[in-house]
């Protein structure tokens, strides 16, 4: 107990220094901002790059997500720059006690700048716009959201700045999302980050728009563990990052104890690879969610009936994803569309992703970008080769955003293949389409997508095999096109487990 009470008397002290140096001086380069209801949790901006996405809290974590610049706007204001995306926190206006915090891109309302006081070791932040003041709600998980709230004397609505160093300037304009272009158009993309997300070097092979927000790095830098039963390997996914995870043995709901699907949520910086060719989920699948920078690569996924019943499923809020030299399927003939579910979806606010040299094969369904007609996220997701054989459609289906499919093979596919709806932009260039139905089109949405094409190959095709394109679309990255004449060959003898 007595060491309990010393140790918050040493916290407390800390905080009255870290106030001290900054509330009463100059701010210089990026901080931490902690809350003190749970000294745990800070303010982060979970690599969300859309205005008016929620603003929530987090662990520590070395994410440049929690950073924040803090910038003189005179008149005794202040604005906080998130270090990855260059967004503001803003009171968006609004005035209920109570009401979520939000993320801007700057303006010159008053709605991002923050009156910083010092109040009993800590800082308080009270909105210029609305009076009312930053609070964590009480909430102490990760991914809670912060509110504004009218004053109150409880811990939620102080919090201790901790320096990280580095960053320094003046606000610069960043400019707000373009609008959905008509056919014919040629769209701006938005500005991407290049800082923050996962942060150090590209992995080898690694291509796409995992590559950008910071980039995608999975669990270098951390331990490395084997696990061959499905309850060991949730067991050092909760572990956190940096982390990689080998998959040595054949994953199954029997040697997984109660679980219905492996969950990588609420974690950050974690790989998880087989070994060899031993790496197996057989009859459960991994879920994505509340967790950025995360690598999966080199398992063989297949007959999921549990939980979401998909091979893998990620769903936002998630950030930088690379799914790499994965097989991935079920079974098409002699079950209903409905049996199994997907092999491959990516749903709600995730972006960056990449997914690469994987085999996707037997299923009615391989892949959706969105997953219901409202879902209009401004995802970012790169398809490259990849194998796509004996699948009914959705490959992918893309609602929203932009999207990048090159360099892939399809094979025996009845029903349709690339299919850009709700607004999406998609680059589909130099793919083999063999024996397709609809090879790239717009069905099933009242709102068409779009589709910039180049060089792909139609042999014993049918249906929509467009030539020509709706919109004009370049991925914000450098990559390398493979002549189709190899494509075929080069994607057989390379993709999925056991080839990297």
């Amino acid at each position: 107990m007595k060491q309990k009470v010393l140790l918050g008397l040493v916290l407390s002290v800390i905080a009255c220094l870290l106030v001290s140096t900054s509330v009463l001086g100059a701010y210089s380069g990026y901080y931490q901002i902690r809350n003190a209801n749970n000294p745990e949790m800070y303010i982060d901006g979970m690599g969300r790059t859309d205005n008016g996405a929620d603003l929530c809290m987090w662990a520590y974590t070395t994410h440049y997500n929690s950073h924040w610049e803090i910038i003189d706007v005179g008149g005794g204001y202040y604005q906080l720059k998130n270090r990855t995306t260059g967004l503001f926190i803003d009171g968006m206006g609004r005035t209920n006690s109570g009401d979520p915090c939000g993320q801007w891109a700057n303006t010159t309302h008053y709605n991002s700048h923050w009156k910083i006081s010092s109040d009993k070791g800590y800082v308080r932040f009270q909105n210029r716009s609305t009076g009312r003041y930053l609070d964590s709600n009480g909430q102490t998980s990760n991914g809670a959201v912060v509110v504004q709230r009218s004053g109150r004397s409880d811990l939620a609505q102080r919090w201790t700045l901790v320096s990280m160093g580095g960053g320094g300037g003046t606000p610069t304009a960043t400019p707000k999302p373009t609008a959905t272009p008509k056919p014919g158009a040629t769209p701006t993309p938005k500005p991407t980050p290049t800082s923050g997300g996962g942060g150090g070097p590209v992995p080898s092979g690694l291509v796409g728009f995992a590559t950008l927000n910071g980039g995608t790095t999975g669990g270098q830098g951390g331990p490395t563990v084997t696990v061959s039963t499905g309850t060991d390997l949730q067991n050092e996914i909760k572990k956190g990052g940096p982390r990689i995870i080998q998959v040595n043995g054949t994953i199954t709901t029997s040697n997984s104890g109660s679980l219905s699907k492996i969950d990588v949520k609420d974690v950050n910086n974690i790989t998880i690879i087989g070994v060899g060719t031993r790496g197996e989920l057989n009859g459960i699948g991994i879920k994505v969610t509340r967790a950025n920078n995360i690598i999966i690569r080199n398992l063989k996924i297949h007959h999921v009936l549990k939980g979401d019943k998909d091979c893998i499923s990620i769903e936002g809020p998630v950030n930088n994803i690379w799914v790499d030299h994965c097989e991935l399927y079920n079974q098409f003939q002699g079950v209903d569309k409905d049996y199994y579910d997907a092999l491959l979806d990516t749903k709600k606010n995730a972006a960056y992703h990449t997914f690469s040299w994987n085999k996707l094969h037997d299923s009615w369904k391989a892949s959706l970008a969105g997953s219901s007609e409202s879902d209009t996220y401004d995802r970012r997701v790169t398809y490259h080769h990849n194998s796509f054989i004996n699948i009914n459609s959705r490959l992918p289906l893309y609602r929203g955003g932009q999207g990048h499919v090159y360099n892939n093979h399809y094979k025996d596919v009845p029903t349709t293949a690339v299919n850009s709806r709700l607004g999406a932009r998609l680059r589909v260039e130099y793919n083999y389409f063999e024996n397709v139905n609809n090879c790239i089109g717009s069905w099933d949405s009242k709102e068409v997508g779009y589709w910039h094409v180049v060089g792909n190959v139609f042999s014993n095709c049918s249906g929509s095999q467009p030539t020509s394109s709706t919109c004009t679309y370049n991925p914000p990255y450098s990559y390398s096109i493979e002549s189709t004449s190899t494509l075929r060959s080069t994607i057989n003898n390379n993709a999925g487990v056991g080839k990297i």
